[in-house]
């Protein structure tokens, strides 16, 4: 009896190994899900990390292209300012009045002759302007006369229109010719008119012109 009550001790005892075991066995695999568990969170926290990151970044790209479109608009908008200053400026040209020039009286003093009204503006005309007059009744030629600021005569001409360019050109040389006679500074200028017999029926008033 006794031997056998060893051997059925014995054999709970070598029984008794396998389930200890198994519970270590049971432990491991719990720790191991635990485990896998930490690292499923980990990389969703990852994930939503990136994500954040990237939405971050995707916001900063937009308001740096909406802050750049707001200055080209601005830059664009810019020209139509400077062109409604411009528009202005042209206006208020357009409103100024021009200058009166005031004659001196006729070089020519005679009595009973009718009086030229000169039409050209007194500056502007460039260095070859044209020089114009109203029409006398009675008159067969004109005779203009330029005078330099010391009084001597610097270019005459006679004609029977009521114009003529200065140096008697038809057209305006380019900027820059040497063609010559040219008003290069402050000078004055008259005319006469005569009939056919060369009679004076008409003079001016000399009137100041300048390029």
């Amino acid at each position: 009896m006794r031997g056998m009550m060893r051997t059925s001790a014995a054999g709970r005892t070598a029984m008794a190994a396998p389930v200890g075991g198994a519970r270590r066995t049971a432990a491991v695999r719990a720790r191991h899900r635990v485990a896998v568990t930490l690292a499923a969170g980990a990389l969703v926290l990852v994930g939503c990390s990136s994500d954040g990151d990237a939405d971050a970044e995707a916001a900063a790209d937009g308001s740096q292209e909406a802050l750049e479109e707001g200055a080209d608009e601005a830059v664009d908008a810019e020209p139509d300012a400077a062109d409604a200053d411009d528009a202005d400026d042209a206006d208020a040209s357009d409103d100024e009045e021009p200058v009166e020039v005031e004659e001196a009286e006729p070089r020519l003093a005679l009595p009973d002759v009718d009086p030229i009204t000169l039409t050209t503006p007194g500056r502007g005309g460039g260095a070859w302007p044209v020089l114009a007059w109203e029409q006398v009744e009675g008159a067969a030629e004109y005779q203009v006369t330029v005078y330099e600021q010391d009084g001597d005569a610097f270019w005459s001409w006679t004609t029977e229109e009521t114009d003529v360019r200065l140096g008697g050109l038809d057209e305006e040389p380019d900027p820059g010719s040497a063609i010559g006679p040219q008003l290069q500074e402050p000078m004055t200028w008259d005319v006469v008119a005569r009939d056919g017999d060369g009679t004076v029926v008409a003079v001016s008033g000399e009137r100041p012109i300048e390029p």
